[in-house]
């Protein structure tokens, strides 16, 4: 920890998959003012949070923002997680959904087709059902926690999907999620599944900010003090935002890593590699906010209507597995393991059981396993017997082969209670081995060099020598991560596997080379996470650039949450209405509603009204919000086609808002 007497301004926070990262910092984030660490809690991460505020020692009376990264909706989803949800499809023709596989776009759930469909202008072409739609909810009761309602043009009129969450609610009491009140886009199979998944997370991101809460205003915290989450796309969202579209906060880790690394590295385009305990993050940065997917994020598999960054994960981390091969030399993740140097003062995992280890990593398995989350009902009696052995404290995976009688190790019924983190596997990371050279600093010196010495006496190696081993296997591997993000994003739609390999991996001084080439990033790299400086350098030399790692960069997603702002866009379209008689009239479409207009130039004065109002009422409804200043920026977008004749043909204009309020105003 680190600290300096002066009175703090923001909070912020990254729960990450490993640590729980927490920084004080005046309001505009130019001065850090303390910052600590503590471990992650999988079963329940306000207790890392509460952890990481206790480390400070300070007292938060003076916090006049709290500002959140989490990965809870990223895992959750992930590992198929959340709340179980209804989705009611109204205008689908359900036979042609079946026939053209369009379900298997949208996650797994109890589904209800009901008639009540708009058509492409807005106007209702069919009538909702209203008694068909009791009947299809009237099965739910008690068996989902939240409904979910897409509609067909349902963003050119919400209206039945506005009166079916009405019934919905009447029906149940459920927590509604609508489709057009997440997006605008016509893609109804999309916008389903953005619904379907927003109300998944809406019980688990509630638990969260219910629990975060309390456990800040033990240390001091003013109850009413703001709290914001950060978004996929780097801005802020109110709390009661992140409430209402919870998935939106999906990849809020990785963006808020990159605004705090072109912050603290006042870099306002590069790379930003975030180098974690399980994965490393790669994120391209232009005028210093993260660079996003066109099409969305993909979200398990699903493509949807949230923010997504533009980037890329790597299975390697200061947590990555460390294993000797048989014949020689070593191999590095992608699978994850907590470091033998930690698990002593976190699992109880004693010195001499360490030092009792002559070789690591036999069978390619974990040395020990510890106890995680509280085990489900649902195991099986050797699934039972293991999580029964391991709660007793941290055990050999040979003794546990031995007392569940197996043969070996690798029998053990353990894949799905590593998957659930039910048990955590224990082994060496290159996190022991820069303990071992006194690199980490809150790990057990002593056992990290136990670990290290038996890799290096299997390896035939010195430290010094496993150390550069070590560091040019991640920062090859983070150089050929950056370069493959680097040619996604300009040429997402060609094939790079052989021109990619050949630029990225070209061994360079080979005698029998009639032709070199070498790729040459043309922007800086950024290095964040407490490991960045064992590998990010030696990407960047690699890739002929200069590279940064910053003070603070150990903390550097809980600095991002701290300085990124509170931001929300709102869009509304205008679009021409051709009639037979020839006459043309404008439509305008919300979220809110559908308007008519005789004169183009008045239907787009009222969108940028109504654009402006829907951003404004996005940013509020967060405590202490009152009084803040906010800036709304008006930009159109225009759609056009070419007619027969060569000449340019108008099919509508996209009005955006963007309102937004400066962290420091906080």
């Amino acid at each position: 920890m680190t600290a300096e007497a002066v009175s703090p301004g923001v909070l912020g926070i990254d729960a990450g998959g490993t640590f729980t990262d927490v920084v004080l910092a005046d309001p505009g984030g130019d001065r850090i003012i303390a910052s600590a660490k503590a471990p992650t809690r999988y079963s329940d991460l306000s207790l890392g949070i509460a952890d990481g505020v206790k480390a400070l020692g300070r007292d938060l009376g003076h916090v006049g923002r709290v500002c959140l990264s989490t990965t809870l909706a990223t895992n959750t989803l992930v590992e198929g997680l959340g709340a179980g949800v209804g989705l009611v499809l109204l205008g689908f023709n359900a036979e042609a959904a079946r026939a053209q596989d369009l379900l298997s776009q949208i996650p797994v759930c109890p589904t209800a087709f009901v008639h009540g469909c708009m058509d492409v202008h807005g106007e209702v072409s069919q009538p909702l059902d209203e008694e068909g739609l009791r009947r299809a909810l009237a099965p739910w009761r008690g068996k989902v926690g939240a409904v979910a309602i897409c509609g067909v043009f349902a963003i050119r009129n919400p209206e039945h999907e506005i009166r079916a969450a009405e019934i919905a609610a009447e029906e149940g009491g459920w927590p509604v999620v609508c489709g057009h009140e997440l997006s605008g886009e016509l893609n109804a199979v999309t916008r389903a599944a953005t619904a379907v998944l927003n109300a998944r997370l809406l019980p688990v991101v509630r638990r969260l900010l219910d629990s975060v809460r309390p456990a800040l205003e033990i240390h001091g915290l003013p109850e009413d003090t703001p709290m914001y989450l950060v978004r996929g796309d780097g801005a802020l969202m109110t709390e009661s935002l992140a409430r209402a579209r919870p998935l939106e906060v999906f990849f809020s880790g990785p963006a808020a890593s990159a605004i705090g690394a072109g912050h603290l590295a006042s870099v306002e385009r590069g790379v930003v590699v975030d180098i974690g305990g399980t994965t490393s993050d790669i994120i391209l940065l232009d005028e210093g906010t993260p660079l996003l997917s066109p099409d969305g994020a993909v979200v398990g598999g699903l493509r949807c209507h949230v923010p997504g960054i533009h980037g890329n994960t790597l299975g390697l981390g200061g947590d990555s597995h460390l294993r000797v091969r048989p014949a020689g030399g070593f191999d590095l993740g992608p699978g994850r393991v907590e470091p033998v140097s930690l698990a002593t003062e976190r699992f109880g995992l004693r010195l001499e059981q360490i030092q009792g280890r002559i070789s690591w990593g036999v069978y390619g398995l974990p040395d020990f396993l510890v106890t995680g989350a509280p085990e489900p009902e649902d195991l099986l009696p050797g699934e039972r017997a293991l999580t029964q052995l391991v709660a007793k404290g941290p055990v050999t995976v040979e003794r546990a082969a031995e007392v569940l009688d197996l043969p070996s190790p690798s029998l053990l019924p353990m894949q799905r209670l590593l998957a659930e983190r039910v048990i955590l596997p224990v082994g060496p990371t290159p996190t022991d081995v820069l303990a071992a050279a006194g690199e980490v600093g809150h790990a057990e010196r002593r056992a990290a060099r136990h670990v290290a010495g038996v890799l290096c006496r299997d390896l035939g190696m010195a430290l010094s020598e496993l150390l550069v081993a070590l560091r040019a296997a991640m920062a090859e591997r983070l150089a050929y991560g950056i370069g493959r993000t680097c040619l996604d994003h300009w040429w997402p739609n060609y094939r790079w596997e052989g021109g990619a390999d050949l630029a990225l991996r070209d061994e360079v001084g080979r005698n029998d080379a009639f032709l070199h080439v070498n790729a040459t990033l043309a922007v800086p790299v950024v290095g964040v996470g407490a490991p960045a400086g064992a590998a990010v350098p030696g990407a960047a030399e690699r890739l002929g650039t200069e590279c940064h790692i910053p003070q603070w960069a150990e903390v550097g997603g809980a600095v991002g949450a701290a300085v990124a702002r509170v931001k929300r866009m709102a869009t509304v379209k205008v679009k021409p209405l051709f009639e037979p008689s020839g006459a043309v009239r404008f439509a305008l479409y919300s979220r809110r509603s559908r308007e008519v207009f005789l004169e183009m130039e008045d239907a787009l004065s009222r969108a940028e009204e109504i654009a402006t109002e829907l951003a404004r009422e996005d940013l509020a409804g967060a405590e202490g919000n009152d009084g803040e200043a906010v800036e709304v920026l008006l930009d159109t977008a225009e759609e056009r086609a070419t007619d027969s004749w060569g000449g340019s043909l108008w099919l509508g204009t996209e009005v955006r808002a963007i309102a937004r309020i400066a962290a420091r105003e906080g």
